[in-house]
C-alpha cells in the first residue's frame, strides 16, 4: 500500500492531531468543536449527546461514562471481577471496564481532522425554510399545486404530527419568536426527512437535464454543478437552473412536481392517512384541528388493520421490532427518531398508550418505506463490496487490513469480508462513512488511513508494525478482537 497522502492542517487547529492516544477527554473536546463548527444558518440547535452517540455509534446511555474513560492502552484487563486489580482480572467474566478503543479513536480523529464529514446529520432545517421550499408541494392529495398563501400557514403543523396552533408558532411572523422556537426533535426529523426526499428528486431530476441540455461549453461552470452535500442544494436552485430556457425550465418542473407527487401523496401523505386510523381519525378533519393526541388506551388491536396498527409500547408492537425489522443500532435507533433512551423506556412502560404522534409517524413511514430510511443512514449491507472499492483505490490493500482500518484486528477484517457477512456493530459508523463518500471521492479511504494510523503512532507503534502485524499495542496484546456484549444494547432503565 502507498503511503497515507499528508493532510493539510485541519479545522481543529492544536487538536486536531493528538499526540497522546484518544481518551474520554477527547470526546468532550470534540463535542465544543463540533458545536463551535456548526453552521448556525444550517442548524437550528446545537449538537446533542444522541447526536454525538450516533456519530461515534456509541449507545446513547454509555457515553457519560466513556468522557472520562481511558485509553485501551492504559486498561491491561478490560474484563475485571469486582474488587480485583485489573491486573489479575479474567477476561472472560466480570465487570466491563469502559475504554475508549481504537475504533472510537479513529472516529474521534477523523472529526477533529476533518469535520465535514459530520454532516452525516442533515442540516435541521427551520420551519420557515421547509415552508418557504417546498410548501406549494404540500398539500392534500388530489388538491392542486399553490404558492404560499399567508391563510394556509395554518395548516402546516399538523402535517408533522402537532396541533393547528403549533402551526402560528412555527412559522410566526416575529423573527425573533421563530429563532427561539426549536421544534422537538421527531418534528425535525420529519420536516428534514421531507426536505431530504425533496432535494434527491430535484437532484436526480436536475442530473437528468444536465446530462441531455447543458451546452458543451457549460459543462465545468461551478455555477451550474451542486455544491451542497444535502437538502441545502435547494438553496442552489435558482443558480443550478439559471443555464435553462423557458422551454427546458418548463419541462425541468413538470418533471420535478411529476416525481414530488409521486412520493407526496402515495407515500407521505398515505402514512398520515394510517397514522390517523390508528388513533380512529379521518385524516381530513386531523389535518385541520391538529388533533393528533390520543389519550384512550387501546383496548383491542384486532380492531385495526395491519397497516394502520397503532404504535404502543406494546411487545407486539412496531417500537419493540422496529430495531430488528430495519438492523438499526441502538444508537442509530434513538437518533433516527428524536428520542431519547429514557423516552423509549417511558413509551415501553405503557403497553396500551399510543406513543407520540410524531415519532410514531416517522416510525411507521419508515418502516413502510425502507428506502426513505437510506436518507438518513445509510449502511452497507455488505463489507465485502467496501472492501472490493478500497482495493480498487489502493490494490496493495488486504483483507487483514479491512479491520484494522475500521479499529479492530485482522481476524475481524476476515470475517467481515466472508460471504454473507454483515457490518459489525464497532465498524458500522465508518462503514456508514465509506458508503456514502466512496461514490463521490476517494478521500474518505485516505481520511480513515490516517486517523489509523494517527493512532497507532500516538500508542507508540509504527504504520507498519500496524498495518503488518494487525496490533494497536506496542507489546503485542491486542484487545480489539475482544468481545463486547454490551456494544450495542439499551441498557437497563
Amino acid at each position: 500500500m502507498r503511503s497515507t497522502p499528508k493532510a493539510a492542517s485541519g479545522k481543529g487547529g492544536g487538536f486536531a492531531n493528538p499526540s497522546a492516544p484518544i481518551d474520554g477527554s477527547y470526546i468532550n473536546i470534540l463535542s465544543s468543536f463540533l458545536d463551535a463548527t456548526t453552521d448556525p444558518m444550517t442548524s437550528s440547535s446545537g449538537l446533542t449527546n444522541v447526536d454525538l452517540a450516533f456519530l461515534l455509534n456509541i449507545p446513547a446511555q454509555q457515553l457519560p461514562l466513556l468522557r472520562s474513560a481511558p485509553s485501551s492502552m492504559d486498561v491491561t484487563d478490560r474484563r475485571v471481577q469486582r474488587n480485583v486489580p485489573a491486573s489479575e482480572g479474567s477476561r472472560t467474566a466480570g465487570q466491563s471496564i469502559k475504554c475508549i478503543r481504537p475504533y472510537h479513536a479513529i472516529l474521534v480523529r477523523l472529526y477533529l481532522r476533518h469535520p465535514e464529514y459530520a454532516t452525516l446529520i442533515p442540516p435541521r432545517p427551520s420551519s420557515a425554510e421547509v415552508y418557504e421550499l417546498i410548501q406549494p408541494f404540500m398539500r392534500p392529495a388530489g388538491q392542486p399545486w399553490n404558492n404560499p398563501e399567508e391563510s394556509r400557514r395554518r395548516w402546516f403543523a399538523q402535517l408533522f404530527g402537532r396541533s393547528l396552533i403549533i402551526s402560528y408558532k412555527m412559522l410566526a411572523n416575529d423573527p425573533t419568536v421563530q429563532a427561539n422556537r426549536n421544534n422537538s426533535r421527531p418534528v425535525t426529523h420529519l420536516q428534514t426527512l421531507i426536505m431530504l426526499r425533496f432535494a434527491a428528486e430535484f437532484r436526480a431530476t436536475y442530473a437528468d437535464f444536465r446530462e441531455k441540455y447543458l451546452p458543451p461549453e457549460e459543462a465545468n461552470n461551478p455555477l451550474y454543478i451542486p455544491q451542497a452535500q444535502s437538502w441545502d442544494i435547494l438553496h442552489e436552485r435558482d443558480s443550478l437552473t439559471d443555464w435553462m430556457d423557458d422551454g427546458i425550465y418548463e419541462s425541468f418542473s413538470y418533471e420535478l412536481t411529476k416525481r414530488w407527487s409521486n412520493w407526496w401523496d402515495g407515500k407521505y401523505m398515505k402514512t398520515l392517512e394510517r397514522e390517523a386510523r390508528s388513533r380512529n381519525l379521518d385524516l381530513e378533519d386531523v389535518l385541520k384541528t391538529g388533533q393528533w393526541k390520543m389519550d384512550d388506551e387501546v383496548s383491542s388491536f384486532k380492531d385495526y388493520p395491519s397497516d394502520a396498527m397503532p404504535i404502543t409500547g406494546a411487545d407486539s408492537s412496531l417500537l419493540t421490532s422496529f430495531r430488528g425489522f430495519t438492523g438499526l443500532s441502538s444508537s442509530e435507533f434513538v437518533w433516527l427518531l428524536g428520542i431519547s433512551p429514557k423516552t423509549f423506556f417511558m413509551y415501553r412502560k405503557r403497553p396500551n398508550q399510543r406513543i407520540d404522534a410524531s415519532v410514531s409517524i416517522l416510525m411507521r413511514h419508515l418502516y413502510h418505506n425502507p428506502d426513505d430510511l437510506d436518507l438518513f443512514i445509510r449502511i452497507p449491507h455488505e463489507p465485502a463490496g467496501l472492501l472490493e472499492r478500497i482495493q480498487a483505490i489502493d490494490p496493495k490493500f488486504e483483507r487483514k487490513h479491512f479491520g484494522v482500518l475500521l479499529g479492530a484486528g485482522p481476524v475481524a477484517g476476515y470475517n467481515m469480508t466472508k460471504a454473507d457477512s454483515m457490518v459489525p456493530a464497532f465498524a458500522r459508523r465508518a462503514a456508514t462513512l465509506l458508503a456514502r463518500h466512496l461514490d463521490t471521492s476517494d478521500d474518505i479511504y485516505w481520511h480513515l488511513r490516517e486517523a489509523a494510523e494517527a493512532e497507532a503512532k500516538a500508542r507508540g507503534l509504527s504504520a507498519s508494525q500496524l498495518w503488518d502485524n494487525g496490533t494497536w499495542h506496542p507489546s503485542g496484546h491486542d484487545d480489539s478482537e475482544d468481545d463486547d456484549s454490551d456494544q450495542d444494547d439499551f441498557g437497563d432503565d
